[in-house]
């Protein structure tokens, strides 16, 4: 809703300040993990906040393997499948069911990685797209080094109405506990890797 209705999230979170300042309740924000909890970060009304946000990551690949394990899938599939999509719950539920319904991994991975090209192409990075130039830097940023610290991407982007579509894209995601920016998922660095069609040009290692 924040990024498609801003002056609507800025009305609840002036109004959760009131009510902080009237210590009459507590309002609590969920997100996730794209531009919104920076711009009410970014407010005055933050000041009523009483701490960081809290960041509610993915499961472990233990966690992944148990929770996998109650789907009956098989641990050999399963194991594959945390190697795709690390411990991102709900990748794991809705490919989970697929393999439960008879689809083999090699099907399931390759639905993975059309509807990650998806994304990329909503961020219009892919080559021949207006935002392919500045994706293949930050691409090969994050190749090389995992994470980057949210000023950096900023720097590098050079536009920050084109950083905040590229995070809103669900391609790279903003952590506001860390300040880092990563691949929004296992999947979309695997595929960048894999670099199934050449649509990126960054230095493997």
């Amino acid at each position: 809703m924040g990024q498609k209705n801003v002056e609507m999230m800025e009305d609840l979170q002036d109004l959760a300040k009131l009510y902080a300042d009237q210590s009459s309740c507590v309002v609590v924000f969920v997100s996730s993990e794209g531009t919104v909890p920076r711009m009410m970060m970014q407010r005055s009304s933050w000041s009523r906040a009483d701490q960081q946000p809290i960041f509610i990551g993915d499961l472990t690949d233990e966690e992944a393997l148990t929770y996998l394990r109650k789907l009956n899938i098989e641990e050999k599939d399963a194991n594959q499948l945390i190697e795709l999509l690390g411990g991102r719950i709900k990748d794991l539920k809705t490919y989970g069911y697929w393999i439960q319904e008879g689809k083999t991994l090699k099907e399931v991975r390759k639905m993975v990685f059309y509807s990650v090209e998806n994304d990329f192409h909503q961020a219009q990075i892919m080559k021949g797209e207006v935002n392919h130039a500045i994706g293949n830097v930050i691409v090969e940023e994050l190749v090389k080094n995992e994470k980057i610290e949210y000023s950096e991407f900023i720097e590098l982007v050079n536009n920050k109405e084109i950083a905040d579509k590229l995070i809103q894209a669900n391609v790279f995601s903003y952590n506001p506990e860390n300040n880092f920016v990563t691949f929004q998922s296992r999947a979309k660095e695997i595929f960048v890797k894999e670099n199934p069609r050449g649509v990126f040009s960054y230095s493997k290692q």
